[in-house]
């Protein structure tokens, strides 16, 4: 049972779409998008695989602003490999490659609520690993999501590493 991480491809969109859909909670978007997301993101998104499954994915970007960083705008895991470790090894995965090559990044961003204990957990445990500070500041509030019940989501940053 290895795990198998990798830069994303095309052809993991239909995948990560379904991940994504068997994950109550999780914002789902178009098969459209998650196939262009695989397509044109894999330097910034990966995919995890368990004996030829597809059980995890996460997709990230460069910030035009923040060219130093990249942003995980969403991370799931299948149900059943949930807790074992797989959504922090292809964050480190993602960190590790980014940062050894001439496009390295120094910082790791997401945005998190304040209830989800399970994404701060795996932020906190990747800050650890990569021996950076985690930072958190007011990105998202509440007021944002036009009237929606959503929690606000600040930004948690982490490094430099």
């Amino acid at each position: 049972m290895e795990l198998l991480v990798r830069p994303t491809r095309l052809e993991d969109g239909a995948a990560a779409y379904g991940l994504v859909k068997a994950c109550p909670g999780m914002d789902i978007n178009s098969l459209y998008a998650y196939l262009m997301l695989c397509k044109e993101f894999s330097r910034t998104s990966r995919m995890a695989f368990r004996d030829g499954k597809p059980i995890g994915y996460v997709c990230g970007f460069r910030p035009p602003q923040r060219p130093e960083a990249v942003f995980i705008w969403q991370i799931v895991v299948s149900p059943d490999a949930q807790g074992t470790g797989v959504g922090g090894k292809m964050l480190h995965d993602l960190a590790a490659g980014l940062s050894q090559t001439k496009e390295s990044i120094s910082y790791v961003e997401a945005t998190v609520a304040g209830d989800n204990q399970a994404s701060r957990g795996l932020f906190g445990g990747l800050a650890q690993k990569l021996g950076a500070p985690l930072r958190e500041e007011p990105y998202l509030a509440e007021g944002h999501f036009g009237g929606h019940d959503h929690p606000a989501e600040p930004l948690i940053r982490i490094g430099p590493f």
